[in-house]
């Protein structure tokens, strides 16, 4: 059946039908809302309970949150403080640091020049220390130890200038030197002063003993044989005493410190062979 919506009762009835529907829909509406009161009136204690619970998971979930952000952030630290540290050992790589203080001598080289590994790029001399590298003779490399004191004197100067040294080192493998075997030693000079230059030549006299203010006669005067030693002493025009003797150090003078066996102002002879 179709309303005939031109007929003037159509709009009154209409109006009447919209009012009811919205009544019931209201009532309806009240229904539910006080049904949903009741219910969550009964409910009330358990809601309580589940949102403490949520509560407490949601602030342990933060927790955790914040931990991981602070392991991540602290992580980056420690990544960045070691890009930080290669960075700057790359500079020091890159940088040219002398092993000891001293005065730039000679440039090998000059800005903007590419050089390769193992390049000599500047000389660099000390002013406080100088060493003297000497080759002690195989014969006479195991008198010497490290720690011996050393006579040092410089060609230019003569006999007339000698300093003090002290060995610091010899080589334990051997060099050759025009077929006999030598070994390097070096000298470190204890009372440098400004006559010295580097590559100067030198001399040099380690002392393996000495005896001072003692009696002493030459080698050639000194009569050894079997493990004893005696020298012939004048005693008058022509009287000559064999005398026995006791040895001390033989000097590089080609001298016998005298231990026992003679006073000062004997007579020697020279024997013959």
């Amino acid at each position: 059946m179709v309303p005939n919506i031109r007929s003037a009762s159509y709009q009154s009835r209409l109006s009447a039908y919209t009012s009811a529907k919205q009544t019931q829909t209201a009532a309806l509406q009240s229904a539910q809302a006080n049904f949903d009161l009741l219910e969550a009136q009964e409910q009330s204690g358990q809601q309580i309970v589940s949102v403490s619970t949520a509560q407490e998971a949601q602030a342990a979930a933060a927790v955790g949150e914040a931990r991981a952000v602070l392991a991540q952030r602290t992580a980056a630290v420690a990544q960045a403080a070691a890009a930080v540290a290669g960075v700057q050992s790359r500079i020091e790589d890159a940088r040219i640091r002398a092993p000891f203080a001293g005065v730039i001598a000679r440039l090998n080289a000059t800005v903007g020049e590419t050089v390769s590994v193992g390049t000599s790029l500047v000389t660099l001399i000390t002013e406080e220390q100088y060493e003297v590298r000497v080759s002690v003779p195989e014969i006479d490399v195991a008198k010497v130890k490290v720690g011996d004191a050393a006579k040092v004197r410089l060609d230019i100067y003569g006999a007339d200038a000698e300093w003090d040294g002290l060995v610091t080192n010899i080589e334990l493998v051997e060099t050759q030197v025009s077929g006999v075997p030598v070994y390097e030693s070096l000298i470190v000079i204890l009372n440098p002063d400004e006559r010295m230059r580097v590559g100067m030549n030198a001399r040099a006299r380690i002392l393996l003993a000495a005896e001072r203010d003692v009696t002493a006669v030459p080698a050639s005067y000194v009569i050894q044989q079997d493990n004893t030693a005696q020298v012939l002493v004048r005693q008058g025009d022509r009287l000559v005493e064999d005398r026995m003797v006791e040895l001390g150090i033989l000097g590089t003078d080609s001298f016998y410190y005298v231990r026992s066996g003679l006073t000062v102002g004997d007579i020697l002879v020279k024997p013959t062979k």
